[in-house]
């Protein structure tokens, strides 16, 4: 019987969630045949062309890489199908990958394409799950293995595992945990599909929600929301986009909160105590930023920040177009 080490697969990915994923997968002595990829971007202040951590590691290994900018040209659909006829490719595996394949390519491998999806589907589907799943203040999410068909996140599913999420849990953290989970599912599952034990079920059809991409205009904090809504989005858009609130002609970075219920009559969006610092907010909620930075500058607690730039009791905070970054 085939076992792992023999199998070939085609890895898609693109982040250093996949590029986790991947990495274990190597470890394991799984047969990586080729990677596919993002085009390198330019990044940083200075624009460098760089390759994706999935591309960085798949080189560190000798492994073929492919980075198409699309894959609904005849030339790039027929240079996959070459690569699974030439190499034997039994499975793909798509982690994070960026771009959507086409029927011609799902039906390609013999064990089909399959995804691992950050969240326990069907709630999330789409673009960030993990983002969405804190925004909305669920208790739980987890990671769905599942065969690939042509809609979004639609395709059965395999293998699931949940995680709690904590009060104090970030985007970062939760990718963290996510990434290291992710390699012992797809080790599980791929055991499984050899073996002839795992098979699929369809998703449910009640409790279907989408995660659309996350936009960087989002992280305005909008205090006519409650308190809770907006420590939950300080969380949900760490480290990415950010949130921030307007003032002085300035972007304000909230790194970390927390809330209190009040009776507090005063406006939504207005400075009601600088020590410790609390924003009155919508449904009589205060929203206390615990760090913060200013454009250029060092995280700091609160207390330093206001410090070194003051924002009086009874300022209100509202927001302003010509703020800078």
């Amino acid at each position: 019987m085939m076992t792992l080490s023999d199998l070939p697969m085609i890895f898609m990915g693109t982040p250093s969630f996949s590029e986790k994923i991947l990495a274990f997968l190597l470890e394991k002595k799984c047969l990586i045949a080729a990677v596919y990829t993002n085009p390198p971007k330019a990044q940083g202040r200075g624009h460098d062309v760089t390759p994706s951590p999935v591309h960085v590691l798949a080189l560190k290994h000798d492994i073929p890489v492919f980075t198409p900018s699309s894959l609904r040209l005849p030339q790039t659909q027929a240079q996959f199908l070459t690569l699974v006829q030439t190499h034997h490719v039994k499975v793909v595996l798509v982690v994070a990958y960026g771009f959507i394949l086409p029927k011609i390519l799902l039906e390609a491998p013999p064990l089909g394409c399959l995804n691992v999806h950050a969240s326990l589907l069907p709630r999330w589907r789409g673009a960030s799950p993990i983002q969405r799943a804190i925004e909305a203040g669920d208790l739980q999410t987890g990671l769905t293995l599942m065969k690939m068909t042509e809609g979004l996140d639609e395709g059965p599913i395999l293998l699931e595992q949940q995680i709690p999420i904590t009060p104090q849990e970030t985007s970062e953290t939760l990718f963290e945990k996510l990434s290291e989970m992710g390699g012992p599912l797809v080790l599980k599952g791929l055991s499984g599909l050899l073996e002839g034990t795992l098979f699929s079920k369809n998703q449910a059809q009640n409790g279907i929600t989408y995660a659309p991409k996350v936009l960087k205009e989002e992280g305005l904090l909008d205090f006519e929301a409650s308190a809770v809504t907006l420590e939950r989005k300080v969380r949900a858009f760490t480290p990415w986009p950010g949130t921030f609130f307007n003032f002085k002609g300035l972007k304000i970075k909230v790194i970390e909160a927390c809330t209190e219920e009040t009776d507090f009559q005063g406006r939504t969006g207005e400075v009601i105590h600088t020590s410790p610092f609390k924003i009155r907010c919508g449904n009589k909620t205060v929203f206390m930023p615990l760090k913060l930075q200013r454009p250029g500058g060092t995280i700091l607690n609160a207390a330093d920040f206001l410090r070194g730039f003051p924002i009086d009791q009874g300022a209100l905070l509202k927001d302003t177009s010509d703020a800078s970054v």
